[in-house]
C-alpha cells in the first residue's frame, strides 16, 4: 500500500500545504453536501 500525502505528526503549525486539487474543503461544501443528500433534521420517523 502505497502513503498519499502527509501524517498528523508531520504537519507543522503555520506551514502552507499545496493540494492537487487547489481547495480544501469549506463550509459550504458541507452545507451543500448536506442539502444535496437531502438530509432533513428532525425528519426521522
Amino acid at each position: 500500500m502505497t502513503r498519499v500525502g502527509r501524517s498528523y505528526q508531520e504537519l507543522e503549525v503555520g506551514a502552507v500545504y499545496r493540494s492537487r486539487h487547489g481547495r480544501t474543503v469549506l463550509e459550504a461544501d458541507n452545507v451543500w453536501f448536506t442539502l444535496l443528500s437531502v438530509y432533513q433534521f428532525g425528519s426521522r420517523g
